[in-house]
């Protein structure tokens, strides 16, 4: 856990395909980019797997608590999405 959040604390790779936890607190994706200052189309290309976003830790921050979840949830929506993604595992994005 604690290389975990050493990770954090540098920039965070997200990818956020299906938009699950965005959908399970009811947000729009305009709602998640207006709150954390990106664009509503960089939301949807995270969630398509389009791309993939470089946030830093108080914007990952800002993601856990509109999603209501916790790193450790965040992170496994990450590594889901990345496994049904185009096969590449969660060590190609670290």
């Amino acid at each position: 856990m604690g290389q975990h959040l050493a990770k954090l604390s540098r920039v965070v790779h997200l990818s956020l395909a299906k938009s699950r936890l965005r959908l399970r607190v009811k947000l729009r994706t305009v709602d998640i980019a207006s709150r954390i200052g990106v664009a509503e189309s960089s939301v949807r290309n995270w969630e398509k797997g389009r791309t993939i976003p470089t946030l830093s830790i108080d914007k990952t921050a800002a993601l856990c608590e509109l999603y209501q979840c916790s790193i450790a949830e965040l992170d496994l929506a990450v590594r889901e999405s990345i496994a049904q993604g185009d096969g590449k595992t969660a060590d190609d994005f670290e």
